[in-house]
């Protein structure tokens, strides 16, 4: 063979050969570029995950304050009544409840309905008798 045509022959082989390179290149690009939208999309699904995770989050925190919002109000309510009817039964309770709450320094003596003025004890005390 002549020296021409095995240069033809070598040149067809380095071109096939970098035909095969850049088709392996593109390849390998494509494949990058594939990996990479499947990493965004699992992050993105990640972030829809992660919001939709806080959103139910607070939906159930929102209920269980709700729920502990209508139990507390059934509670006093509850409480209400029973000191509405223990007031019912014992009219005088209210007055005796303030005069218990009255500083501890204060001294009184109280009088019968027909009298209902309170007096210092210690003027009281003082009278002659």
């Amino acid at each position: 063979f002549s020296d021409e045509y095995a240069t033809a022959v070598e040149q067809k082989q380095i071109a096939e050969q970098q035909a095969q390179q850049a088709k392996f290149v593109v390849e390998s690009k494509k494949q990058e570029a594939e990996q990479a939208r499947q990493v965004a999309q699992g992050s993105a699904d990640a972030a829809v995950i992660a919001a939709q995770g806080q959103g139910q989050a607070w939906v159930i925190q929102a209920q269980a304050e709700a729920e502990a919002r209508v139990i507390q109000a059934k509670a006093e309510a509850e409480a209400l009544a029973l000191i509405a009817q223990v007031l019912a039964e014992n009219p005088d309770l209210l007055t005796y409840q303030y005069i218990n709450k009255l500083s501890p320094n204060v001294q009184v003596m109280l009088l019968p309905n027909n009298a209902p003025f309170l007096f210092p004890l210690p003027d009281l005390q003082n009278i002659p008798q």
